[in-house]
């Protein structure tokens, strides 16, 4: 009986999950603009299975602006650990450290986050996620964020090159930050608060391919779109300030085309049941 109402439980999370990131992604059609900035994210992650339910890996990203003579946006190093907790359910704890050019004081995010997997079609896995998030005071712009991801991927990888494409939509609710002010047709102020609600959406498109036993690569895409979705007049991005034509909080839309290097190696020994499930093709 418990483990039945977890499953309904379960189906009913990916349900709200699909139905919010299919809104976001028809709200999101018409954000495309021609002069949206272009990125590139450059990353290497070392992968270490513990165990078969285990994983312990390291990161590092650099973030260029492409059009922008390719000057460096952010760098950001990541800690984390996964544990799956059955066959179609799994955790993440992670800490992450990103700094930027010209800020001495890094931020600092921790991670937990919850996914659940579920064959369909016979060849692909849908899975749902939902990430939690804290920041460091040193990031302004929210507190916390609730992520829900919706991710479809191949369930094994397409010879003869070895190739496991998939793609993501995330949906990210933003709690905290510094708080911005409101203003009626008049440009009296009415009030004063964060901008809680849902503001930005991610899509990713990738591509992962392995290259031998050790060693995989993903090549991806990424557009991020900011927008007012489901949000109250008083808890907005982009506000007007009518006095002054100034904006507080703008969009913040852009284009990404990035790359990842992944080594990954087994501290233990590995059975003849034992697949390539622990190789895992790029996450979001």
């Amino acid at each position: 009986m418990l483990m039945r109402n977890r499953e309904n439980l379960l189906r009913q999370a990916r349900i709200h999950i699909y139905f919010c990131t299919l809104l976001a992604c028809l709200f999101n059609l018409p954000a495309a603009k021609a002069q949206t900035e272009w990125r590139n994210w450059s990353g290497v992650n070392v992968n270490a299975s513990v165990n078969k339910k285990l994983d312990i890996s390291g990161s590092h990203l650099r973030s260029y602006v492409i059009t922008d003579s390719f000057n460096n946006n952010f760098n950001q190093s990541t800690l984390q650990a996964d544990y799956d907790l059955t066959k179609r359910i799994s955790l993440r704890g992670a800490a992450l450290l990103t700094t930027f050019p010209g800020q001495t004081n890094p931020t600092i995010r921790f991670i937990s986050r919850v996914s659940y997997t579920k064959r369909i079609f016979k060849k692909v896995n849908w899975t749902s996620r939902l990430q939690l998030e804290y920041h460091s005071n040193n990031e302004t712009r929210y507190r916390g964020r609730a992520i829900l991801v919706t991710r479809f991927a191949t369930r094994k990888r397409i010879t003869p090159l070895r190739l496991s494409p998939s793609i993501s939509y995330l949906l990210f609710y933003n709690v905290g930050g510094d708080s911005i002010r409101y203003f009626d047709v008049a440009g009296n102020v009415i009030a004063r608060n964060t901008p809680d609600g849902f503001h930005r959406g991610r899509l990713f498109i990738n591509l992962n391919t392995k290259l031998s036993t050790h060693l995989s690569l993903s090549l991806y895409y990424m557009r991020q779109s900011e927008f007012n979705l489901f949000t109250p007049p008083t808890r907005k991005m982009n506000v007007v300030n009518p006095n002054t034509g100034r904006v507080a909080r703008p969009f913040d839309d852009y284009h990404v085309v990035g790359i990842t290097l992944q080594y990954n190696f087994k501290t233990y020994k590995k059975k003849k049941k034992d697949n390539d499930h622990k190789v895992r093709p790029f996450e979001d």
